[in-house]
């Protein structure tokens, strides 16, 4: 069955498959939907999925939804894209700086909506909320990002003068030869080191032209080495990084050991951030590549489970029947049409311990029940879910439930 997927970013980390649910229902019936999650940690990596039915639901939920608030938080919704080359095209995407500090992602959108369709636009914010005072947005085609850039740059938006410009990506570049260096970066260095300690260990491999222990490396120790000729370098490299042993005698006839000195050729600004950057994407991707459906490998902690791809003919009864076999069931509710009363495509089953509801979920998700796939998943939500159809099982605990404030 092919879906018509949304991309949903910037979530709040409290935002959960049945909020997306909630929200992105109201225009149209949701298939199915997913928070992406840390494998480690469980908690949200601060984006997700909605799948659509129709084309026409999911192209309205873009025109209507988009920077709407969640939770306090302004979410970006965009096509889901799969194709990591489009993603990383960099031919269509504008850079813009110098932005007035009320311009959020949504003026921004409107602003440069004009010169073609915008697949992506983000203004930069810091945690607490606050525009950074620049931003970027993803063109679809290469010509109406041209045209921004022209029409655009210098221009004043607000209160300030912005400048629009090409985005460039910052690529992983080498300055110098990787075997042709002089400079080193070392760190782990004992706190009883000085300058001259490190000068007497590392002249044993030829003559240093520099060194020098930064003062604001007081907490985390290190140093900055040069050499005159790189082979002195690449021997001081082979012998000291990641060894121990004793290297000299120092003062009064003690022993310096080298800790497992870290001793590598020294990298540029760039070079540290492209680094950073590409790890990062590897354990994104790395998260990514682990999630196999909605529900948490982590211990579970919630004994709610939420069931959405419904046909609108499921009866809470049925729903009930379906999950028995795999625990007791407390609860079963379902949401429902307010005009016909008939499934809206989403329902919720209680269990008496969140080990049968974690149980559930794996068992009964992706099962086929009148002709389409379940999607279930661990509900992170205690309470129950207003205007909904529900029956209650023999074993339904006695305190009482507060309704959802969605």
């Amino acid at each position: 069955m092919q879906f018509a997927s949304l991309y949903v970013g910037d979530l709040h980390p409290d935002v959960a498959e049945a909020t997306l649910i909630e929200v992105f229902n109201t225009v149209g019936k949701v298939a199915s939907c997913r928070v992406c999650r840390d494998t480690a940690t469980g908690r949200s990596l601060g984006y997700g999925y909605v799948n659509y039915h129709k084309n026409s639901d999911a192209e309205r939920a873009l025109q209507q939804l988009n920077y709407m608030q969640i939770k306090g938080r302004t979410c970006r919704i965009m096509w889901s894209q799969r194709d990591p080359n489009l993603r990383r095209d960099s031919a269509s995407n504008i850079f813009v700086k110098n932005l007035d500090l009320s311009v959020d992602s949504k003026a921004l959108h409107d602003t440069f909506s004009l010169f073609g369709n915008i697949l992506s636009c983000k203004v930069s914010v810091n945690n607490k909320g606050k525009s950074k005072g620049y931003g970027f947005v993803h063109f679809e085609a290469e010509e109406a990002a041209q045209l921004a850039i022209e029409h655009v740059n210098g221009m004043m938006i607000g209160s300030s003068i912005v400048y629009v410009g090409p985005f460039i990506k910052r690529e992983k570049t080498e300055p110098e030869d990787v075997e042709d260096y002089t400079n080193l970066y070392v760190k782990h260095i004992p706190q009883t080191w000085d300058e001259a300690t490190l000068r007497k260990l590392f002249s044993e491999y030829g003559e240093v032209t520099s060194l020098v222990i930064p003062e604001s490396s007081v907490d985390k120790r290190f140093a900055l080495v040069s050499f005159k000729d790189s082979n002195s370098a690449r021997a001081a490299v082979e012998s000291l990084h990641d060894k121990d042993g004793n290297l000299q005698q120092g003062e009064k006839g003690q022993q310096l050991a080298a800790h497992h000195l870290y001793v590598q050729r020294a990298q540029s600004r760039a070079e540290r951030q492209a680094a950073l950057q590409e790890e990062r994407i590897r354990r994104r991707m790395a998260a990514e590549k682990e999630i196999v459906d909605c529900q948490e490998e982590a211990t579970p902690v919630a004994t709610r489970i939420c069931v959405q791809n419904l046909g609108e003919d499921m009866t809470p009864n049925r729903l009930k029947e379906l999950f028995e076999p795999h625990g007791t069931v407390t609860n079963v509710s379902l949401r429902t049409n307010e005009t016909s009363g008939k499934c809206h495509g989403v329902g919720f089953v209680d269990f008496a311990t969140a080990d049968q509801a974690a149980t559930a979920a794996r068992k009964v998700h992706l099962k086929v029940v009148e002709g389409t796939p379940l999607y279930v998943s661990v509900d992170d939500k205690v309470s129950k879910p207003p205007k909904e159809s529900s029956v209650r099982g023999r074993r339904e605990p006695a305190r009482s439930r507060n309704n959802h404030s969605r």
